[in-house]
């Protein structure tokens, strides 16, 4: 399985960032932290790719609390 690549960046804050995947799929990420794909088919891909600059801090807070962001 190859991983995805970014085609787009859609935004990006000074911590954070959304991308578009050649897969259909959205990146969001912490910079120099960790990033985490969701496929278009999951669960929280909709919520993912509306996500503001003024509310990707929440949504990254709830990922590693619900464990899907492991933040060494």
């Amino acid at each position: 399985m190859n991983a995805a690549r970014t085609t787009q960046i859609i935004f990006e804050t000074a911590d954070y960032f959304l991308a578009h995947l050649d897969n259909g799929g959205v990146r969001v990420g912490m910079f120099e932290i960790c990033a985490v794909d969701f496929p278009s088919g999951h669960q929280c891909y909709a919520e993912a790719v509306a996500l503001t600059p003024e509310t990707i801090e929440a949504f990254c807070d709830q990922q590693v609390t619900e464990g899907r962001f492991v933040v060494a």
